[in-house]
């Protein structure tokens, strides 16, 4: 089953996702939720229940969840629908599962002893930071990147551990070493891959010489690399995968108010213009109003005259 359900990852949910949305009218363009999102989201979420069921039967419900978000990684506002729809509930979820599995079975008498905080902080700084860590010293400025990136939150290892010890693989002694070892990685993993990418990000925006592209764009009004700068800073560095539906619309709603901004000038000039013909018109006595024909290139006396040669203007 884990093998076909790959294969229609890549193979059938595509054309299939395309094929149903060409089926649904869209009715709400505009809607922060729009209906082609509706519709995805009923179909990843029945997606989950399937394949999780028939993977549980198989072994871990795990290899079907995973399965199933494979399946529209295709699709770019996926990702912006799922973390919109269940983020809130995915974290309340996520405090209960932690609260009423690993919290109620640690046991605490062993957990603060001395052998196992020793023990649980030389296997945390070895083989759970250090050896992932230094896995990559000959990748050049991004060593550093890869070997945090390399270091678990340990949330699956969490599960696996409660998952020994209730099958009484281990003890609470070895039990009380393995949390001390993965509280390490908890703390230390996210905070200092943050911080490195963020260097790292920084450095490698300072490399980038401006092209000719951000030359014209900056002559027209635009800053330069600055929206480049911004979009790499917030997508590496928020902690989170990026949204490139939402990003997507971010940027559009960024390009159309600076394409505004940069016609401010024009549109003034042209007012300013305006109001220096209508000045030479009442200097000359001319009531401009009486002969500035309409749209259809009539006067505004009941169209008894034409009048092709004179002005109109028309804002919008």
């Amino acid at each position: 089953f884990m093998v076909l359900a790959i294969i229609a990852a890549v193979k059938v949910w595509p054309p299939l996702i395309k094929f149903i949305f060409s089926k649904i009218p869209e009715d709400k363009p505009d809607a922060n939720v729009t209906r082609h999102h509706e519709a995805m989201w009923i179909l990843m979420f029945i997606t989950l229940l399937i394949y999780a069921f028939i993977t549980h039967l198989c072994g871990t419900h795990l290899w079907g969840c995973f399965i199933a978000g494979m399946s529209f990684a295709a699709q770019h506002e996926a990702h912006h629908i799922w973390s919109r729809q269940v983020k809130r509930v995915t974290c309340w979820f996520m405090r209960i599962f932690f609260a009423a599995t690993l919290a109620w079975a640690i046991p605490v008498s062993q957990l603060f002893s001395l052998n196992a905080f020793w023990k649980g902080s030389l296997m945390g700084i070895g083989p759970c930071i250090a050896m992932k860590v230094f896995c990559a010293p000959f990748m050049g400025d991004s060593r550093w990147v890869i070997g945090w990136a390399m270091v678990g939150r340990a949330e699956f290892a969490y599960f696996i551990a409660i998952m020994a010890k209730s099958l009484q693989m281990m003890d609470d002694e070895l039990f009380a070493i393995l949390i001390w070892s993965l509280i390490y990685a908890t703390i230390f993993a996210p905070l200092l891959f943050r911080k490195v990418l963020s260097e790292y990000m920084k450095k490698e925006t300072a490399k980038e010489s401006p092209t000719e592209d951000d030359m014209t764009r900056q002559a027209s009004g635009g800053s330069l690399d600055s929206n480049a700068r911004r979009e790499s800073e917030r997508a590496y560095t928020t902690g989170r995968l990026p949204d490139l539906w939402l990003e997507q619309k971010e940027q559009e709603e960024r390009e159309t108010l600076e394409k505004a901004e940069a016609a401010k000038p024009q549109l003034e000039t042209l007012l300013q213009e305006i109001k220096e013909l209508e000045a030479q018109l009442r200097d000359m006595g001319v009531d401009h109003e009486a002969i500035s024909p309409t749209p259809d290139g009539n006067n505004n006396d009941n169209g008894k005259a034409d009048n092709p040669d004179g002005f109109w203007v028309q804002i919008l």
